[in-house]
């Protein structure tokens, strides 16, 4: 009897353990592909949606370069036409020596309307290198007396460029420390012996 019992409760563990197998590979088979399909779903959305972002952020930032640049051609092209107006067309040495207020009130009328056409510019400056001044609608005249502005100032009127952007800050005029852009431009353009030097400045 002894050995009966133990017989049987050898097979009856045997069974036990066969079907504890056979349940434990149905669901390892079950279960594989529906973690399988998942994660595979997964890595593909994630892809798509990368995809779809990467797609959107070039789209943003073409749209905003291409804004830019529209912006900064266009404050370029209305100082050009500034300069070539009427006022700055005249002989502005000569206006100065005879006409001194007329100069000096005709180069801020100027400023202020270049100024108000272009809301993206911060400040606009022209610099008179005969008494120093750096004339501005927003800050009025400063005259510049460290050696060292007033000498970099000159090196600017004397470069060839007639017309150029500089990114970034310009440490020899003062309130041009920020980061932007600033068009530098000789006043009036392409003379021989510019009177002074335009600065308009974008933050």
């Amino acid at each position: 009897m002894r050995r009966w019992f133990k017989d049987s409760w050898k097979r009856l563990f045997q069974r036990k353990t066969i079907f504890r197998n056979m349940v434990t590979l149905s669901l390892f088979v079950a279960v594989i592909p529906v973690i399988a399909v998942g994660f595979g779903s997964y890595l593909f959305s994630a892809s798509v949606v990368q995809s779809e972002v990467n797609q959107s952020n070039v789209r943003i930032l073409n749209n905003m370069s291409s804004s830019i640049d529209s912006t900064l051609d266009r404050i370029q092209n209305n100082a050009i036409q500034m300069l070539l107006g009427t006022f700055f067309s005249t002989n502005l040495a000569e206006l100065k020596s005879t006409n001194y207020t007329g100069f000096y009130s005709g180069i801020s009328r100027e400023l202020s309307a270049l100024q108000n056409g272009n809301k993206e510019v911060s400040d606009v400056a022209i610099y008179v290198p005969d008494e120093g001044y750096l004339i501005s609608p927003i800050y009025g005249g400063r005259r510049i007396t460290e050696d060292k502005e007033r000498e970099a100032l000159l090196k600017e009127l004397a470069s060839d460029n007639q017309i150029r952007w500089v990114t970034g800050p310009i440490p020899y005029l003062p309130g041009y420390n920020l980061n932007g852009v600033t068009l530098i431009s000789k006043v009036p353009l392409l003379a021989k012996n510019p009177t002074g030097l335009l600065f308009i400045r974008i933050d």
